[in-house]
């Protein structure tokens, strides 16, 4: 399966890659991590006991220094969803999904956040960006199609990693945004973030949040 990811992230120190695997539903991938040198390969999911097998827009990312690894996924038992031995009706609930961090290292995980959207970590690895509300299930999706509303709103928050409590700070909210792609970056030194809104259609632009 690894022979045709349909994505490659190196991580920063070149130690590890992550593959993702197209696995049927657009902007959604299952993602392997590996080793540089071939001698490890894992499933996610598996390897974290979480799952993301429903989600769209939100990709795992690479910390600045290539020693840890941020996701979003829900907690289930570490098997995986094929073989159903814990119930899967969840995996449509956005408030289920949380915002994990692996450490790379020790290969433990830490859930830091119960925002669910698409991630960027901070230039110096102390904390994450969330725009919480750009993710959003395979059911989901086939619900904002149908309601024919084009625009949903997102906040965006920075997560601190340096405090043991994870504390959250928002910097902006209801940006009207284009789901579930989710492209945008926040610059914290020009107080902007650039991406993909949706003013009457979707367009690119620039939001000063000054």
């Amino acid at each position: 399966i690894l022979d045709s990811p349909q994505e490659v992230m190196w991580s920063s120190d070149g130690q590890w890659l992550l593959m993702g695997i197209y696995w049927g539903v657009d902007n959604s991938n299952l993602y392997y991590l590996v080793s540089s040198d071939g001698t490890f390969v894992a499933n996610l999911e598996e390897l974290t006991s979480t799952s993301h097998f429903r989600v769209q827009g939100p990709k795992p990312a690479f910390s600045p220094d290539g020693q840890k690894l941020a996701f979003v996924g829900i907690e289930t038992d570490g098997e995986p969803w094929n073989g159903q031995p814990w119930s899967p009706e969840k995996l449509d609930h956005e408030e289920a999904y949380n915002l994990y961090v692996l450490d790379l290292n020790t290969l433990e995980y830490e859930l830091v956040s119960s925002r669910f959207g698409v991630i960027q970590w901070a230039s110096d690895g102390n904390g994450l960006y969330i725009l919480d509300g750009t993710a959003i299930t395979v059911l989901g999706y086939l619900k904002y199609l149908d309601s024919g509303a084009g625009v949903r709103y997102a906040d965006l928050y920075y997560i601190d990693l340096t405090q043991e409590t994870y504390p959250e700070q928002k910097l902006a909210d209801d940006i009207p945004v284009n789901i579930p792609y989710g492209v945008w970056a926040y610059s914290p030194e020009a107080q902007a973030m650039a991406g993909i809104f949706y003013l009457e259609r979707p367009v690119f632009g620039i939001l000063f949040l000054k």
